[in-house]
């Protein structure tokens, strides 16, 4: 996190989104604000109120509110702009009972102006690689970026 604090300060006109599955049951994220319920260990509690402290400090947002079959929030979605989030309809990978499908929208920034690189890094495990260059290649300013879990 301390990097990622970093970056952000060196970089403050620039957007940032940081996405996964960060494992922490034991917030709720129903609110405007975060709260850390009293659910699982302590440790995973003090992380877990560390983790809204840091994430404040550097001003990034959370905006899944997509719960699991176990009522918990398990993908975040960190960003410094506002995103919309809800279900996907086109999973780019399949979708798991824990990591419901996520799609996210914004308009906070404009897409032709963000340069495309020619190379290439693919880092998903059984994705569908033609369906998330496709995916890609058709993006335009206000198209919906799908993630999943």
């Amino acid at each position: 996190m301390e990097l990622l604090e970093e970056v952000l300060s060196n970089n403050a006109e620039d957007f940032f989104l940081v996405t996964g599955d960060f494992n922490l049951p034991c917030i709720c994220w129903d609110s405007d604000s975060a709260i850390v319920l009293k659910k699982g260990s302590l440790e995973l509690q003090n992380s877990a109120t560390e983790f809204l402290n840091i994430i404040n400090f550097i001003g990034l947002e959370q905006s899944n509110t997509l719960k699991n079959c176990c009522n918990n929030v398990l993908d975040l979605i960190l960003s410094n702009f506002t995103m919309d989030c809800h279900n996907a309809c086109l999973p780019v990978v399949a979708e798991d009972r824990f990591h419901p499908a996520i799609e996210g929208s914004s308009t906070a920034f404009d897409m032709e102006n963000i340069p495309i690189t020619k190379q290439w890094k693919y880092q998903f495990r059984k994705a569908d690689y033609a369906s998330i260059k496709s995916h890609t290649h058709a993006l335009t300013p206000c198209t919906n970026v799908t993630l999943a879990g």
